[in-house]
């Protein structure tokens, strides 16, 4: 009884709020002026002249350079602009992103693609730097494989969350996580790890193998219906699934320019021929 009293304990202090969910148009810019989007003279000279077109490419062109610089990943870039004048500016209706293999943070997606949600944007480049002078929102989906996962769990951000999972309360280490491997094996995640807990057996270091599905929690992805394999104490395990979670790869963050941070919020998420397939929406607030 004692030991669950802990356990429990423990559980409570480790649980971290998560960011609410985003929900798409509600962070947008919520007026525009004709001086923001260019008048309709504006637009039909630009338009008339070629103008818009040999500035969006040369403006698709900067945006690319400074997201490889970033995310050291291949993108490609579409921009719809309202006017040469107001490109000028980095104001734009809309922008599509397309990348074969997507590297954020240490999490690597394959097939991943991005549109804007907001009819008004505004970014600008220096230095190869983005720079967000509105909120920018966008919907993306993206395809995990299990070479994705592979790459993810040899990346050194992984490898120090794995490291950092672990509870300790008066000097003693009640919870430890590490060597985790993941894979997808019909249509589920297996999942084997080396645990410590001298909560259920002691200070002896046990190798766990457990089947899992995700879903969808707070706009995060989550484990779900654990099934842990070869252990007597397996009934207990799954009150463990929280502390699972915290050496879950499928927390990330998108980092797209030097001093902001972006935030997912995941919509969709479902593993179907071995290959997870996940959509949901990006948020970057404006630089201030």
């Amino acid at each position: 009884m004692k030991r669950i009293f802990i356990f429990i304990t423990v559980l409570i202090i480790i649980i971290l709020p998560a960011f609410a969910e985003v929900y798409e148009k509600k962070y947008c810019a919520v007026s525009l002026k004709t001086s923001d989007t260019g008048n309709i003279i504006s637009k039909v000279l630009s338009n008339a002249t070629g103008a818009n077109f040999v500035s969006t490419k040369a403006a698709e062109l900067a945006i690319q350079k400074a997201i490889k610089t970033q995310l050291g990943s291949n993108t490609n870039v579409e921009i719809y602009p309202y006017t040469l004048t107001s490109l000028l500016q980095g104001k734009f209706k809309k922008m599509v992103l397309k990348s074969k293999s997507i590297n954020f943070t240490g999490f690597h997606v394959s097939g991943f693609e991005a549109a804007t949600v907001c009819d008004y944007n505004q970014v600008g480049v220096s230095d190869n730097n983005l720079l967000f002078k509105e909120n920018f929102v966008m919907q993306f989906s993206g395809k995990i494989t299990d070479a994705d996962l592979k790459e993810t769990m040899k990346s050194s951000q992984y490898l120090e969350m794995i490291d950092s999972v672990k509870i300790t309360t008066l000097g003693q280490t009640l919870f430890k996580m590490s060597n985790m491997n993941i894979s997808i094996k019909n249509d589920k995640l297996v999942i084997i790890a080396k645990v410590m807990s001298p909560l259920f057996w002691g200070m002896e270091q046990k190798t766990i193998s457990a089947i899992s599905g995700l879903s969808v929690e707070k706009g995060k992805i989550k484990y779900t219906d654990l099934n842990i394999m070869n252990m007597k104490q397996a009934k207990y395990l799954n009150g463990l699934l929280s502390l699972i979670n915290l050496a879950n790869p499928f927390t990330f963050e998108v980092k797209l320019s030097k001093n902001t941070t972006g935030y997912t919020s995941i919509k969709n998420v479902i593993i179907k021929n071995n290959t997870i397939n996940v959509d949901g929406i990006l948020y970057i607030p404006k630089n201030n």
